[in-house]
């Protein structure tokens, strides 16, 4: 009977190891809490980073988003209604900690505006 619950033991204890190996290599969101800024002319303040690519159209759950720098991310809460695929734009947020978008990195959308080519 010992035996049975040593490995019980040893089996919960690497359980545990395995979801805090999983858990530290996910991307950290660097954003604030969420609370809305104002910039000083009333508008609301865009508070993440900037990032350039290009549109690449609908993918798992989440419209997709090529980066200059060559890695393809997903665009997480963003209205892409108003773009096609291969529109070059500017996308300010914030690099998601956890997403539902199923494919690579994400970033959660503040902001997107069509820019022009480099």
């Amino acid at each position: 009977m010992t035996h049975v619950l040593a490995f019980g033991r040893s089996c919960v204890a690497t359980g545990v190891a395995l979801a805090a190996f999983w858990l530290s290599a996910l991307p950290v969101h660097s954003g604030g809490n969420g609370a809305s800024e104002e910039a000083q002319d009333g508008a609301p303040a865009m508070t993440g980073e900037t990032f350039d690519g290009v549109y690449l159209g609908a993918g798992a759950e989440c419209p997709q988003f090529m980066l200059d720098s060559g890695e393809q991310v997903s665009l997480e809460s963003a209205d892409m209604s108003g773009f096609s695929p291969g529109t070059r734009l500017r996308v300010t947020g914030d690099v998601a900690r956890m997403s539902r978008c199923m494919q690579g990195r994400a970033i959660v959308v503040e902001d997107v505006r069509p820019v022009p080519p480099p």
